[in-house]
């Protein structure tokens, strides 16, 4: 896409060039009183957030070499249904309804900070459509939890009150870091409500959906107020899936307006 824009650009003009990103090209925090900022320095620690940080320096490049315009979001951990099963809730979800072990990694210690998929995808859709450009912006629900506080919250979807007895410890992912914590007071400043901060109970998720012809015209009239606002959404694949199924959700219809009248 970057290689695109700079070629027809003529195509581009005054369109804005949306990553999205992970707070993971910050590194890991030590101290339980630190947390990273949108200025923090680049420190990935994986080849997955290396490849990350490459990603937005490319695209910083691109806009001061070529004059294109972007935005950057950088999310905490996401969650939520349709989550691919190695993932750490849908593996947990799986284990206990199949009685199998909980696999976790090393102690069970380390620290993410958690928010619903649907809560990340309506500060993408916010900022898409609110007319920012050349920023970068962190966006998470300020919900840190270790492994094991994730599993102790998912037995208690299913009363389960001995949680440790369901769970076996297995070696370390290489390249664990131990703690992400990001502040998202810049996007609140642009009016974005912050998520709830609790981990929604979703394991029995069963809809409902709205009939294929009914999604199908939201999600034209959704997917227009993103081209009304010269928007390219490019980034990590699953939340890509979530701007797709927000698109067609009957219960963000009538909340959003076309960009011209967020911006008044």
């Amino acid at each position: 896409m970057l290689f695109r824009s700079k070629h027809w650009k003529d195509q581009f003009d005054g369109k804005r060039f949306y990553h999205i990103s992970t707070d993971e090209v910050y590194g890991e925090l030590h101290n339980p009183e630190d947390f990273f900022t949108e200025n923090t320095p680049y420190d990935p620690r994986s080849p997955y957030s290396a490849s990350k940080a490459a990603a937005e320096m490319f695209i910083l490049s691109y806009n001061k070499t070529y004059g294109i315009d972007y935005l950057i979001t950088r999310s905490s951990n996401n969650y939520g249904e349709r989550q691919y099963v190695e993932k750490l809730i849908p593996q947990i979800i799986y284990s206990l309804e199949n009685n199998k072990k909980i696999p976790i990694h090393g102690d069970g210690s380390y620290i993410r900070d958690w928010i619903y998929v649907k809560d990340n995808v309506e500060a993408i859709y916010h900022l898409a459509i609110s007319g920012i450009k050349n920023e970068t912006f962190n966006i998470s629900a300020n919900n840190h939890m270790t492994n094991l506080e994730v599993v102790k919250q998912i037995c208690n979807w299913y009363n389960i009150e001995n949680f440790a007895q369901n769970v076996e410890f297995v070696p370390n992912r290489m390249g664990q870091d131990i703690r992400y914590s990001i502040d998202c007071g810049k996007i609140k400043k642009t009016g974005w409500i912050d998520a709830d901060g609790k981990i929604h109970d979703w394991k029995d998720y069963s809809g409902p959906w709205l009939s294929s012809l009914a999604r199908q015209k939201r999600y034209r009239k959704k997917t227009q107020q993103l081209r009304n606002c010269d928007v390219t959404v490019t980034g990590t694949p699953e939340i890509g899936q979530y701007v797709t199924l927000y698109l067609n959700d009957d219960n963000n219809s009538d909340s959003k307006s076309n960009c011209s009248d967020e911006l008044e």
